[in-house]
């Protein structure tokens, strides 16, 4: 999964990150997201959250309406 990230990366490789989102796809596999709407949601935004911290311009271009902020 790794090499096809990076090959489709391609020259913007230094602006992309491989990240394991298991969490969300949680979500969806419980129904979380139809069943507790508010939950889903505090679950993205802190995910997006986390990821602005630790690759601060990478995860900037998501809709605030979507990510909490």
């Amino acid at each position: 999964m790794r090499a096809c990230v990076a090959r489709e990366a391609g020259t913007a490789h230094g602006r992309v990150v491989f990240i394991v989102a298991g969490p969300l796809f949680g979500l969806v596999e419980t129904g979380t997201f139809l069943s507790a709407p508010a939950t889903a949601q505090a679950t993205v935004s802190a995910f997006v959250r986390g990821l602005r911290q630790k690759h601060p311009g990478r995860a900037s271009r998501c809709p605030a309406r979507i990510c909490g902020g």
